[in-house]
């Protein structure tokens, strides 16, 4: 129905606003720290605490956000203390932004090779059926 390709539509806009917050958040850690939080910081949701490491004392974003289906932590992957793999599921196969993100295979930098976001389109970032993996470095 258009009213489900419309919730649709909304949670895929939504996913892809999350990364450009967490994109921008994690640059703000990267100041703070000069680096990327490790991947046990990010499961613990360290860019939206107040504890140490931070953003110099502050949280360096609100709330760490999470997919609006099905609530679960967007992927991510800590590939050296410069370079980091993130990934969002999104529901629409043909999303045109789709054709713009990296798809790991040869084309992330070499640290990234062992990444656990499996990323090719075609299937969601760790193989998740109906989803498409968007994925993004700094």
């Amino acid at each position: 129905s258009q009213v489900n390709q419309a919730r649709i539509k909304s949670r895929d806009a939504r996913r892809l606003s999350d990364l450009k917050e967490m994109k921008l958040a994690l640059s703000i850690f990267f100041d703070a720290n000069k680096r990327y939080p490790t991947d046990a910081e990010w499961a613990a949701d360290q860019l939206a605490s107040e504890s140490v490491p931070n953003c110099n004392g502050k949280r360096c974003m609100p709330l760490a956000p999470k997919d609006p289906r099905g609530g679960a932590r967007y992927p991510y992957y800590l590939c050296s203390e410069i370079m980091y793999h993130l990934g969002a599921n999104l529901e629409i196969k043909n999303n045109p932004i789709l054709r713009d993100d990296y798809d790991a295979v040869g084309s992330l930098p070499t640290e990234c090779g062992a990444t656990t976001i499996d990323s090719p389109d075609v299937d969601g970032c760790a193989n998740e059926t109906g989803r498409y993996c968007y994925d993004t470095t700094p």
